[in-house]
């Protein structure tokens, strides 16, 4: 059973020591959430032989599969890509896909878990990772089109 270290308490938030984050950042588009974690946590924490890798890659998105693949048909994207962008597609083991957040440490919320109301601009360690880590891979230019998710998040950046 994997042991999660406490890197910030902030508020009602406690970040933990599990970057999250996909492996090829060489992929041409970039779909970025807000903050990891939960689903991932839980994963493990639910399944002890569930690496990193692999609960990283079970929940990215999950629950909301099916309107990104909506969205990005819409946009016409899977023609650009010329590729079948279906209900159920597979954008964490993806070529074409670097999924992220602009927080990569997950920031759970005491006595809830997974939180909705999220907004990183209300914690010094949130705002820290997305100067730091997030602005930073993105400058490094290895992705052409971001596609950032929700007002907090596009705000944020």
């Amino acid at each position: 059973m994997p042991e999660f270290k406490i890197i910030a308490r902030e508020k009602d938030r406690t970040f933990y020591d599990y970057e999250i984050s996909n492996d090829d950042f060489n992929a041409p588009i970039v779909l970025c959430g807000l903050c990891p974690g939960y689903t991932q946590l839980k994963n493990m924490l639910d399944n002890e032989d569930l690496n990193i890798v692999e609960a990283r890659k079970s929940a990215s998105f999950k629950g909301c599969t099916k309107n990104i693949a909506k969205m990005l048909r819409k946009i016409q994207l899977n023609k650009k890509l010329k590729i079948n962008i279906s209900d159920d597609y597979g954008f964490n083991s993806s070529k074409y896909f670097f999924t992220t957040s602009l927080v990569k440490y997950p920031g759970l919320r005491a006595g809830k878990g997974r939180s909705d109301d999220f907004n990183p601009l209300d914690y010094e360690f949130a705002k820290k990772c997305i100067k730091e880590i997030f602005l930073k891979e993105i400058i490094k230019g290895k992705s052409g089109v971001i596609i950032i998710f929700g007002k907090k998040a596009q705000k944020a950046v």
